[in-house]
C-alpha cells in the first residue's frame, strides 16, 4: 500500500516530506519526543511553502482510539492532538 501511495503522490506532484513512518516510530516513550518529531516534520513541510506535502504512516490504526462502545472515551492520544494543529 505504501508503494502505491508513493507512486500516486509522485504522479500527482505531491512532495513526500518523510520516509514512510510506522505507528511505533511516532509513539515515542519519553515525554516531548513525539511532539518534537511532529514539529520537525511540520518544519519540513513549511520549508516548501508552495508545494503540497504529505507523509505516510504504516499501521495508523495503532495510533488512534477505537470507535466501538468498549473504548475509553476519555483517552485522547497526544499524536491525534498534535496532528490537528
Amino acid at each position: 500500500k505504501s508503494e502505491l501511495v508513493k507512486r500516486v503522490a509522485v504522479y500527482a506532484g505531491i512532495t513526500m516530506i518523510t520516509q514512510p513512518l510506522t505507528a511505533g516510530e511516532l509513539n515515542r516513550p519519553y515525554v516531548g519526543e513525539t511532539e518534537k518529531l511532529l514539529v520537525d516534520i511540520m518544519y519540513r513541510a513549511h520549508a516548501v511553502p508552495f508545494l503540497i506535502c504529505a507523509m505516510t504512516i504504516h499501521e495508523i490504526d495503532g495510533l488512534v482510539t477505537k470507535r466501538d462502545n468498549n473504548a475509553q472515551q476519555g483517552k485522547i492520544n497526544g499524536i491525534t492532538v498534535q496532528a490537528t494543529k
